[in-house]
């Protein structure tokens, strides 16, 4: 297989396109190829400004154009387009004496950079310096574009190449020589003491401003002190004060947080005999209406016992249906006492039902107190109100000592049956 011209070019901007070549000049200005094309219009237009002005730099674009010629030679000899793609990536770098990174330093002056409305950076200028003091000369000058406060060791320097070329820097700078006009002559005593009288005056103006800038910096800075020890005071005032808010608020939450768990521990206690004390008062409100039915029905049965009694005789037209009265002679004996016994005892049934709605009524009001008296107790520990212990331990004896059932007096402790069986048997 042969591999063209047009190919191996093709396979080289390939490459760069991929990995892109990076050139950097004397001035520190860099420049990046992705092409091959690219590339060599780049070399052959700084070429063609160089030949013939400053031939160190047009021979080392030579050397540049030669080593691409040999690189391209180089892809053309392959012998298939694997080994191409095999070895063009080294090839690149060392034919063109790149580093790992495709980079590499040119020592000329791109002339993408240079400016003709510069003076210190025109053609003109660089040739002339090249012309009359070859590359020693321009290579101090290049060094004072780059590093512009090394001027006042050069113009000091006993090297008379090196001196007269930052002199002629100097005139360019300030304006008193003509770039387009510059000659191979050298300079004249009178020209030189023209420019060291301008630069001398520059520096005292640089001196005097640098002076008048540390003073101005001095004030700002004494300025800023005061204005710095201000603030530092006031923002020690406003700690101060902000620590002890903070302060406060957190006495102030840690006692609220001590009495949210001493209430909250207090709530577990009484919980549970709280809902018991409503379900109790719940079901002795119950009990009130039942024992009332039943109070009621003995009333009446006793009313119709006392309607008989006090009516002898029910007719109904000419017939008489029931006669019966206690206060009749003739009335047997038996009859008297059932009929005594049954009104007392009814009125002895109506006896214990009453004290039973009395007490159901009297036990659903005190566990309703207690239910009350629960939360309001919850509600003093709450608000901090509830401090002393004494008081504290009275209202919980209080609320869970036994309830008072009203029928027997004195003896809390005995249970409901109890006392209604004692209230039946006439205990006092």
């Amino acid at each position: 297989m042969v591999i063209k011209k047009l190919d191996a070019e093709k396979y080289i901007s390939e490459c760069m396109e991929e990995n892109p070549i990076t050139l950097t000049d004397k001035l520190r200005n860099s420049k990046q190829f992705k092409n091959l094309t690219d590339y060599q219009l780049f070399l052959n237009s700084n070429l063609k400004t160089y030949v013939g002005k400053i031939e160190i730099y047009a021979s080392r674009l030579n050397e540049e154009i030669e080593r691409l010629e040999s690189l391209i030679t180089t892809v053309i000899n392959y012998e298939s387009e694997d080994r191409v793609k095999n070895n063009i990536e080294s090839d690149i770098r060392s034919k063109l004496h790149l580093d790992y990174n495709r980079r590499k330093d040119i020592p000329i002056i791109f002339t993408d950079y240079l400016n003709n409305n510069l003076p210190n950076y025109s053609i003109s200028t660089l040739t002339f310096i090249y012309d009359k003091y070859e590359q020693k000369g321009l290579d101090c000058y290049i060094r004072l574009l780059t590093r512009e406060n090394t001027l006042t060791s050069s113009i000091n320097n006993s090297d008379e190449i090196e001196r007269e070329v930052a002199f002629i820097y100097l005139g360019l700078k300030i304006g008193q020589i003509d770039y387009k006009n510059l000659t191979k002559r050298s300079f004249s005593k009178k020209e030189i003491e023209n420019l060291l009288s301008v630069y001398s005056q520059s520096i005292n103006t640089i001196n005097q401003e640098k002076q008048e800038y540390v003073s101005y910096l001095s004030e700002m800075k004494e300025q800023e002190s005061n204005w710095f020890k201000t603030v530092q005071e006031d923002y020690n005032d406003f700690s101060d004060s902000s620590k002890r808010q903070v302060d406060d608020f957190i006495n102030e939450a840690n006692d609220r947080l001590e009495t949210l768990e001493k209430t909250y521990a207090e709530k577990l206690k009484v919980e549970k005999p709280a809902e018991h004390m409503q379900n109790e008062a719940n079901k002795y409100k119950k009990e009130v209406k039942k024992y009332s039915i039943i109070v009621g029905f003995i009333v009446a049965i006793i009313i119709l016992l006392l309607y008989f009694i006090i009516t002898p005789k029910i007719e109904f037209g000419n017939k008489t249906l029931l006669e019966i009265t206690i206060f009749d002679n003739n009335i047997p004996i038996y009859t008297s006492l059932i009929i005594i016994s049954i009104i007392t005892l009814t009125l002895y049934f109506l006896r214990i039902f009453v004290k039973l709605l009395i007490s159901s009524k009297h036990l659903e009001t005190e566990y309703k107190q207690k239910y009350a008296l629960t939360y309001f107790y919850l509600s003093l520990i709450n608000n901090g109100n509830l401090t002393d212990e004494e008081v504290n331990n009275k209202i919980l004896a209080l609320l869970f000592s036994s309830p008072d059932t009203g029928l027997i007096k004195g003896d809390n402790s005995s249970s409901d049956m109890e006392k209604i069986l004692l209230t039946l048997i006439g205990k006092k």
